[in-house]
């Protein structure tokens, strides 16, 4: 009788500690991509989403200003070579306005890596060549954030 009593503790124990655990909010990190190229921004959006994170892309910085003023992010990767606003730019607005907020720049061009070294740009992490390795990309933003 008494082992009786001990299993239905033990499962009482078991459903709180589970309804316990569903209570605990997940984090979900927040990243924006700033690519004018539509079909790359969208396939990059894509792939963070699958794997949890809350994704909002941007064709130039002026529209990630816009998606960051609407909501904070924890992490903005973006492209240089853009319009209306390019990824230099980009860069040095972030630096005043959200001076903690990590920046990872992607570009086709390998001499735009000196322009974004330095401490003219600390916000910016990383600097990434395209064509870029999923598997790159992605422990990019792991190890960042």
């Amino acid at each position: 009788m008494e082992q009786s009593g001990n299993k239905k503790e033990a499962m009482k124990a078991k459903k709180n500690q589970n309804t316990s655990v569903n209570k605990v909010k997940k984090v979900t990190k927040r990243v924006v991509i700033v690519e004018d190229d539509q079909e790359l921004r969208e396939h990059m959006v894509r792939i963070f989403e699958l794997g949890g994170y809350d994704v909002r892309g941007a064709a130039d910085g002026m529209v990630a200003l816009q998606c960051l003023q609407e909501s904070p992010a924890d992490l903005v990767l973006t492209d240089v070579l853009m319009p209306q606003m390019d990824g230099f730019a980009l860069a040095t607005h972030l630096e005043e306005l959200y001076p903690d907020l990590p920046v990872v720049v992607m570009s086709g061009t390998r001499s735009h890596s000196a322009q974004f070294s330095g401490p003219s740009h600390p916000n910016v992490r990383k600097f990434l060549l395209k064509p870029i390795a999923l598997d790159v990309l992605i422990q990019t933003v792991l190890e960042i954030i």
